[in-house]
């Protein structure tokens, strides 16, 4: 069974309340502070009964957040005890991501080699003809003028405007939250 974990009931949950969840459940999907407050802050779960970890938009695992914390202060640390025994399991790690930049794209190098140590992973992309295999089984609708602008410091503007002129159509929808420009705005940063 699935068990869908957040909302603020989670912080009233005891030690028993987790052991029950995890009995009753294979698979625990929920936020990541949620998680954060059982690994790390409280003890309830234990690194040792993950056996997989799906961290969804990953490149915001920096800093002080709840992925990092869970990765920094629980995965890791269990991972590299020296008590541990050989025949344990170990937890696997996957981290999605369009773009493993968080914030501005300066020092893309240096933040992506923190990502991959911090998640223990390595990062991937399916090559050319891995795309190509996968793709003869799909229909794709092919986006016309993308190719990149000649100079650099007319990058940004490009991506903003090629994303805006996509999510015109979506305006209406997307006027409750935010206009398509600023959404556009947003977005341009995963086409640079």
């Amino acid at each position: 069974t699935v068990e869908e974990l957040c909302g603020i009931a989670m912080e009233q949950w005891t030690a028993d309340r987790w052991r029950t969840c995890q009995s009753a459940s294979k698979i625990l999907v929920g936020t990541p502070e949620v998680f954060r407050s059982s690994l790390v802050d409280k003890g309830f779960m234990k690194a040792a009964s993950i056996s997989l970890c799906v961290f969804d938009e990953c490149h915001n695992a920096t800093g002080n957040s709840a992925m990092a914390s869970i990765m920094r202060d629980s995965i890791i640390p269990f991972c590299n005890d020296p008590l541990l025994d050989a025949t344990q399991e170990l937890p696997r790690i996957v981290g999605l991501t369009a773009s493993f930049v968080n914030g501005k794209c300066q020092n893309l190098i240096t933040k992506r080699h923190n990502l991959e140590a911090l998640m223990q992973a390595e990062m991937w992309a399916p090559c050319p003809e891995q795309m190509e295999a996968m793709t003869q089984e799909r229909e794709f609708i092919l986006v016309d003028n993308w190719a990149l602008p000649n100079k650099s410091e007319d990058l940004k503007t490009w991506a903003t405007d090629t994303v805006e002129a996509y999510l015109r159509p979506l305006a209406d929808a997307l006027a409750p939250i935010k206009t398509s420009s600023k959404v556009a705005s947003h977005a341009a940063h995963v086409l640079i």
